[in-house]
């Protein structure tokens, strides 16, 4: 606690309109392979700090007089689990189910609240993270993080932001490829989980 105390003393002189709520850590594997430390170590950043930093950030944005944003940043994942990522799709379905029951809390105020689902994003983090590795290379599954950004923010501009609680894939190449992965997954479930498994398979070396 004395942490997010010290957090807030220092954001408190500032009016905040928008403000963005994103942890995460990514370890890979089956459920076999994760550690221990791997599972606590997932729920006590992806579930505990969107906790403790939403509440915090919520108490201070609802005594705003003009419209404000809070977006958690979850992931495909979190409503598309795939294999090696157990752990990890849980702990961002929660921030999706967190977010909408938040939104619904609220409703009628000043706060909009959104969840942002992205597939892979490419940054500095990421890219040290990877050490590398192919499958988080910039490309079509991993947009820069300002593709990202401006991708999310034109999206709460349409119609659709409306709806309660609106989860937004931000760019419109994941939002196709999310349509065909999941229709692999059911088409073809042996096949799509030998491709899956192998490349994390292959990152857990690194």
């Amino acid at each position: 606690m004395p942490y997010y105390e010290k957090l807030m003393e220092q954001i408190e002189k500032y009016d905040i309109g928008i403000a963005i709520v994103n942890a995460g850590v990514f370890p890979v594997g089956t459920y076999e392979q994760l550690s221990n430390r791997d599972i606590q170590q997932q729920i006590d950043v992806n579930v505990y700090q969107y906790g403790m930093l939403g509440k915090m950030l919520m108490d201070k944005l609802l005594k705003r007089d003009n419209k404000t944003l809070l977006t958690f940043i979850g992931s495909y994942a979190g409503f598309g689990p795939l294999p090696g990522l157990n752990m990890y799709a849980a702990t961002k379905g929660f921030v999706s189910f967190f977010t909408e029951s938040l939104a619904y809390e609220i409703y009628g105020s000043n706060l909009d609240i959104s969840t942002y689902t992205p597939m892979g994003i490419y940054s500095n983090m990421t890219k040290d993270f990877a050490k590398g590795d192919s499958f988080f290379n910039e490309d079509m599954f991993n947009i820069a993080l300002t593709t990202a950004v401006r991708s999310h923010m034109q999206e709460l501009s349409t119609p659709c932001s409306r709806y309660i609680g609106v989860s937004c894939m931000g760019y419109w190449v994941h939002a196709v490829i999310t349509y065909v992965v999941e229709a692999l997954k059911k088409i073809l479930p042996g096949v799509f989980n030998n491709i899956v498994y192998e490349e994390y398979q292959g990152f857990r070396k690194n």
